[in-house]
């Protein structure tokens, strides 16, 4: 009670000075958290750990997955105070308080909502019922649905009010690309900590998949940059070096979670860019990839007859019992989605379903107590109309992103289009093999602070305005030289 209370009161004293700073130097508040996020998370949510990456041995870690999949079922579900205090969720909610407080002062909003935010806001109120009336567990829906949906969507919404000119968005790829340098090299000391090689990398994340998340927007958005300026001979927003370290280790980094679901999206994600970006590269440097791609190949070809020699990597990349695993629960969900086809049995619930069937089998495998894929879980538990209001949002964000590339007029610009695009495809192809669109993490929050950064710079709204001005007053009676100067 009385950690409740000294909480209480630190959230009034702080809580208007951290208002005031948010609307004086919201987008340096936004790039400081961005580069800070993935270690200070870890300092709230756990503080005596060490919060760059897990010291445990690998043993120790199965063990503790074990016993928490024991108690999976049939522990209450709590929720901490270090979860409510998390801090990406109050900084966001900060940020939306003071949207609406400017919006009230000028009776109304600044920057109109976009057709993608009108889709999430629809989205979010139909989480939020959900949650209210179907939810087993209202605590934990509806932090699930707050930091694996609203938190994102809100990150969206804030960077396309901040990021506003060309050289914000620089400024964001510059923060984005050195935080990727210092997971890059978190990640490698992690790697020599603990000498399996099947050990899958998560560096200061708790899931693999947070760590291929965000160093997949950090590699497309360095990338974008690197192949825009090089051609223009415009200044680079990072250092040659760290650029070149970037987009090299990265994909090594990735490969090293050992997941294949994350290195199929991986892998599309870049062959989205070759294929969209084949045109705007010269017939020298498409020649230089080439024999770079045939030189390597073979080389790849036989380290990974090499490596599959090693009974545990072929244990760990061609396990047969997941796949068989993963359609027995397949089917339970399927079942499920049929009873309630249109809003679904309830955020969260589908847990407790798994839980109640784990006895049915595929091919005599036991299914499992998550659904390993994140459009199932949608249609299961928000039914069609969930499903369809989330592939809404990533089709009209895939439509921005469409858009920029093809009617802008600069390399820089239709390179942006592209990185659009190819973060969509990696980030939503893995959903379809894990839940990765359902956790409560915050990974989501640089995904979607790139859509609305690159949203926010090539807003049609915001640089159609001033024409809109103009037109009206001329449209206004009035003396005929002072309309010409308004002008």
């Amino acid at each position: 009670m009385i950690t409740e209370v000294l909480v209480a009161c630190l959230l009034l004293i702080w809580l208007p000075i951290v208002l005031v700073q948010i609307n004086q130097r919201g987008f340096l508040i936004l790039l400081i958290w961005l580069f800070v996020a993935p270690i200070a998370s870890n300092v709230v949510r756990r503080p005596q750990t060490n919060p760059f990456f897990e010291v445990s041995a690998v043993e120790d870690a199965d063990l503790g997955r074990k016993e928490r999949r024991a108690g999976y079922g049939t522990a209450e579900t709590t929720i901490k105070l270090n979860e409510v205090l998390e801090p990406s969720r109050l900084l966001f909610g900060a940020y939306l308080l003071v949207f609406l407080l400017s919006a009230l002062k000028r009776k109304r909003p600044q920057v109109p909502l976009d057709k993608t935010e009108k889709w999430m806001a629809a989205f979010s109120v139909l989480l939020v019922a959900s949650v209210l009336l179907q939810s087993t567990r209202t605590a934990f829906g509806l932090r699930i649905a707050s930091d694996a949906f609203i938190v994102p969507f809100l990150s969206y919404a804030v960077a396309r009010r901040l990021v506003i000119s060309e050289d914000r968005f620089r400024k964001l790829t510059q923060v984005l690309g050195f935080m990727g340098f210092c997971l890059i090299l978190i990640s490698l000391i992690e790697r020599l900590v603990h000498p399996s090689i099947t050990y899958r990398l998560k560096g200061p994340f708790d899931f693999r998949d947070a760590l291929f998340i965000v160093m997949m927007v950090v590699f497309f958005a360095v990338l974008m940059d690197l192949v825009s300026t090089s051609r223009q001979g415009q200044k680079p927003v990072l250092p040659r070096g760290i650029q070149i370290c970037i987009v090299s280790l990265a994909p090594v980094i990735i490969f090293l979670t050992w997941t294949r679901g994350l290195w199929l999206g991986f892998l599309l994600g870049i062959w989205t860019v070759a294929f969209l970006g084949r045109k705007l590269v010269m017939w020298r440097r498409k020649l230089l990839i080439l024999g770079l791609v045939l030189g390597l190949f073979p080389v790849a070809v036989l380290a990974v007859q090499e490596l599959l020699g090693v009974e545990e990597v072929y244990s760990r990349v061609a396990n047969t019992r997941n796949i068989h695993g993963r359609l027995g629960t397949y089917e339970i969900m399927l079942g499920e989605a049929s009873k309630n086809p249109v809003f679904g049995i309830g955020l969260n619930n589908a847990r407790d379903v798994l839980w109640e069937k784990r006895e049915q089998t595929s091919s005599g495998v036991k299914s499992y107590f998550v659904s390993h894929n994140s459009y199932l879980a949608l249609v299961t538990e928000l039914g069609a109309m969930g499903l369809l209001g989330y592939l809404a949002i990533m089709a009209s964000i895939f439509g921005m992103g469409v858009r920029v590339f093809r009617m802008e007029k600069l390399p820089q610009d239709c390179w942006r289009g592209i990185g659009v695009i190819a973060i969509m495809v990696a980030y939503l192809i893995p959903a379809a093999f894990d839940t990765t669109l359902y956790r409560p993490w915050l990974p989501p929050i640089y995904v979607f602070v790139y859509f609305g950064g690159v949203a926010g710079l090539y807003d049609l709204s915001r640089l159609q305005r001033p024409v809109r001005q103009i037109q009206s007053h001329l449209q206004r009676p009035g003396d005929p030289s002072e309309l010409k100067q308004k002008a």
